[in-house]
């Protein structure tokens, strides 16, 4: 029915794994000629990573496609690292209705950017731009981010005060959300990872 009406899926393969959704569409779309987006869904299970997502989702499909013979009644999918970062990029985009304007490096569209730092020991040599993209890629990557033309990272370093700020909205939540817990003996014995408690929460239940 998506694929006779003209629709998309969105996948979080990482998130449904690691939340016990159950294996990633992502074969089953294609197979009846449905291209799915990528998205994150959650970055409080996962971090936020599209690198990442990009490799499970093809690293999972291929796993598929290989177990043991007899395991699946549907045939194998042929995906390739360049099916990954078109879900990416160009297959978001149509997604939300701004292929026209977004996801592609396209004369009159938006200029849209990531630029990774190639000169380094995880993508060197560089042979196969798309498959060391989407196999050997990371944040710690990125050098320069545009949007709309306007540079919003540049050298490694993120421009304005939007992510400091983000990251000081985050932090005081948390503390203020630890507190209220603790205030309400609900957080007398807990801990947030391990043993690892943020300080306001140890000066709170002491």
């Amino acid at each position: 029915m998506i694929a006779d009406s003209g629709g998309s899926a969105s996948l979080s393969p990482d998130i449904e794994m690691q939340m016990g959704h159950g294996w990633p569409a992502t074969g089953r779309l294609m197979q009846v000629g449905v291209r799915p987006s990528l998205s994150i869904d959650t970055c409080v299970s996962n971090g936020g990573d599209m690198f990442g997502t990009m490799r499970i989702t093809l690293a999972t499909q291929r796993a598929l496609d290989n177990q043991e013979p007899g395991a699946s009644d549907r045939p194998a999918v042929t995906l390739t690292s360049r099916d990954v970062l078109s879900f990416a990029t160009i297959d978001g985009a149509r997604a939300c209705g701004l292929g026209h304007k977004v996801g592609s490096l396209t004369p009159g569209k938006q200029a849209d950017i990531v630029l990774l730092a190639a000169d380094t020991p995880v993508l060197s040599p560089m042979n196969n731009p798309v498959g060391q993209v989407v196999y050997a890629a990371h944040p710690g990557l990125v050098d320069t981010v545009m949007v709309a033309g306007r540079f919003a990272k540049r050298r490694g370093s993120m421009l304005g005060q939007v992510t400091r700020r983000a990251v000081e909205v985050a932090v005081a939540t948390r503390d203020a959300l630890f507190e209220r817990a603790a205030r309400t003996e609900a957080l007398s014995d807990a801990r947030t990872g391990g043993d690892w408690q943020p300080a306001p929460l140890v000066t709170a239940v002491g």
